[in-house]
């Protein structure tokens, strides 16, 4: 959907709220911004627990643990420890003569239904009326 891109994109989140004493979400937070700030990684990517994946190669493994993402197909993009290690082989390169162009004619049948383990059938039935009236 960011064909072309020149710069790094990251999405990262917690598996424990930042405001508990042991959150993980302050050190993903600012090893992305980090990670950001290098550019050597211009694609769409997924940051946690000191991994970076690339964004359509990652998948949650797990809804309990730190390490709650994975790519099981595909290696890591960087790892972060005392230091930043890029896994340059596996960066995408862009051509210096493609030029950025975000695809924005997406197909209208496609949405989006945010979920979560205590919803019910009856909130997903309520959410389709809504968005499809």
């Amino acid at each position: 959907m960011l064909e072309g891109l020149r710069k790094p994109v990251i999405v990262t989140g917690s598996q424990i709220p930042i405001f508990e004493t042991r959150s993980d979400a302050k050190d993903n937070f600012l090893s992305s911004l980090i990670l950001a700030s290098y550019g050597r990684v211009p694609e769409v990517c997924v940051f946690f627990a000191s991994k970076l994946y690339r964004g359509n190669r990652v998948t949650k493994m797990s809804s309990d643990e730190l390490e709650a993402f994975g790519s099981p197909n595909y290696n890591t993009l960087a790892d972060v420890g005392i230091d930043v290690k890029f896994n340059d082989h596996y960066i995408r390169q862009v051509s210096p003569t493609r030029y950025f162009a975000p695809i924005i004619d997406l197909n209208p049948n496609v949405g989006i239904l945010a979920f979560f383990p205590t919803m019910t059938c009856n909130m997903v039935n309520d959410h389709c009326v809504r968005h499809n009236s």
